[in-house]
């Protein structure tokens, strides 16, 4: 069963730089996470945050098999988190959800330099830059 609880607090600065206009911005894609394809320290609590967030910028690969998206795979550029304070990960009770609903950045201007996840920042621009997958990537 999903868990669509919500809760709502600010766990940091926004730091959307990543996208660099609103180009796409609104028209997201909406898709869902598998929490288990997230390791913690990589793609949550980056820096030793301990928010269960997974910022916005995190670039994302389609696994067709289950029908969700999973952190960039280093070949397959699908698309970007949009979610401007990222996804919690956790409810309201605390409890860490199974899977989680996120807006999906499939079309904009993105400057690599600042995604939030460093090792993200070179293999997005070389994917890009071999396939052509995601066409506004910001050299």
């Amino acid at each position: 069963m999903t868990d669509f609880s919500t809760s709502v607090r600010r766990t940091a600065p926004v730091d959307t730089r990543w996208r660099t206009s609103k180009h796409g911005e609104a028209n997201a894609t909406p898709g869902m996470i598998l929490v288990s394809n997230l390791v913690e320290g990589t793609h949550y609590n980056v820096g030793g945050r301990k928010d269960y967030v997974v910022p916005s910028g995190l670039a994302l690969t389609w696994d067709s098999d289950s029908k969700t998206y999973k952190p960039f795979d280093g070949t397959n550029l699908d698309g970007f988190v949009n979610n401007d304070e990222g996804v919690a990960l956790r409810n309201a009770a605390g409890e860490t959800s199974k899977q989680v609903a996120v807006a999906v950045l499939v079309h904009g201007i993105v400057d690599p330099r600042f995604l939030p996840i460093t090792d993200q920042r070179t293999s997005v621009t070389a994917a890009t830059a071999g396939a052509g997958v995601f066409s506004f990537i910001k050299a």
